[in-house]
């Protein structure tokens, strides 16, 4: 009775053989729901109908995370499922890959600037400055 449709509801169908399956394959839960068609034999030596599934939905895949002895998380935990992610731990993780990135990105910045001062011309203003400190505070080193 839990998944029936209610009674005069516009547009539901007069069938009343169902089959619903429950499948655990590759960590997840898998719901299908099916009708059961009795066709008449094609052999006329049977009386047996022919039955046949058709599916009609609807259909699902649970992917459990954790799965508690009473309700609402008050028992103790009997599942838990260590490759799931929860949204809060998913968007902590991204935020994590966009600062990578940006720190990746700025560090290429700093090595641009880098490069591009030994390489074009400010060589020689930097040397000039290293004489100069080496003129204002000795270049012996030690002596006091």
């Amino acid at each position: 009775r839990a998944f029936n449709v209610p009674k005069g509801v516009r547009r539901s169908k007069p069938f009343i053989d169902h089959v619903f399956s429950f499948s655990y394959c590759d960590g997840r839960i898998w719901f299908r729901n099916y009708q059961i068609i009795e066709e008449p034999s094609k052999h006329p030596n049977t009386t047996r109908p022919t039955l046949q599934l058709l599916e009609i939905g609807p259909r699902f895949v649970l992917l459990p995370t954790k799965i508690f002895r009473s309700h609402m998380g008050a028992g103790g935990v009997i599942y838990s499922n260590p490759n799931a992610f929860t949204p809060t731990m998913k968007k902590a993780y991204l935020k994590v890959l966009q600062e990578e990135k940006v720190k990746k990105r700025s560090q290429g910045q700093i090595d641009r600037q880098v490069k591009r001062i030994r390489v074009f011309g400010h060589g020689r203003a930097m040397r000039e400055e290293d004489e100069r400190n080496e003129e204002v505070f000795g270049g012996g080193g030690g002596e006091f």
